[in-house]
């Protein structure tokens, strides 16, 4: 009887000290979640649409799940793309397109829009995120050069060749091409007709949520405070205490009362 006791009082002193150091709730609804195992975690300014209420993100950091539980970004108008990684601190987001040919999305592609800005890849300068208005052309394919020379890869088809063409500075070249769609203000490093790399990396200034990321803490919005949002306290390392902190909260009721049944026998 006497070490039953003791071990009650030790579970309820645990519980106790793990409340009192444990980081304070995210607001409601809102804490930290992904699609999946394996994929990124979301958190502010991010929320997960379907998993998370509307206030856990900023307005345009809205990602959702596809059938097969990978991580989409939808940028303005209607163009998805794959998320493979979120760099809360640098504040940047690594996307790609699912079938390797961002091309094909352009015309729906209002980057302006979005609190996104596309930036170069490590490694790759080549991708440049000024914006342009363009218009994608569709022309007959005359010889088998055209294609190597002019063509988007993974829009051309057999007897013609696809090119984005800025019509401010054209000059010629499109007597055998009809216009198919416009691409307006979308970024010039996507509308060449090679894509090296699949990757790629956006940033964004504001929520600036990455110093309080860089000192191990929270960030949520806080329309009080100038910046629109405050850092708070938050224990992400320590991940068993984490655990065990989830698991009390809906356990720790029913654990006592076991034990307190065991203490009564």
């Amino acid at each position: 009887m006497t070490k039953m006791i003791i071990l009650l009082l030790f579970h309820i002193l645990f519980v106790s000290s793990a409340a009192a150091i444990a980081p304070p709730p995210n607001q409601d609804g809102c804490d930290q979640t992904s699609c999946k195992r394996g994929q990124p975690p979301v958190r502010f300014p991010f929320r997960l649409k379907g998993r998370q209420p509307d206030h856990c993100g900023a307005s345009g950091f809205v990602l959702s799940c596809n059938n097969s539980n990978q991580t989409v970004l939808e940028l303005p108008t209607s163009v998805k793309l794959l998320v493979k990684r979120i760099d809360y601190i640098k504040q940047r987001i690594q996307v790609y397109d699912e079938e390797s040919c961002i091309q094909k999305q352009l015309p729906n592609l209002t980057i302006s829009a979005s609190p996104f800005t596309l930036i170069a890849a490590p490694g790759y300068e080549g991708m440049d995120s000024t914006l342009q208005n363009n218009s994608l052309f569709k022309c007959l394919a005359q010889h088998e050069s055209d294609y190597i020379n002019f063509g988007i890869p993974c829009l051309n088809q057999p007897g013609f060749y696809f090119k984005f063409v800025n019509l401010d500075f054209a000059s010629g070249g499109l007597l055998n091409c009809s216009k198919v769609a416009d691409a307006v203000e979308v970024p010039i490093g996507f509308t060449r007709s090679n894509i090296i790399d699949n990757n790629f990396h956006f940033n964004w200034s504001e929520p600036a949520c990455g110093s309080c990321e860089a000192k191990g803490n929270g960030c949520r919005a806080n329309l009080t405070n100038p910046l629109g949002i405050e850092c708070y306290y938050i224990h992400r390392d320590n991940k068993d205490l984490h655990l065990f902190n989830m698991l009390t909260s809906t356990q720790t009721g029913k654990t006592l009362k076991n034990n307190l049944l065991r203490v009564e026998l």
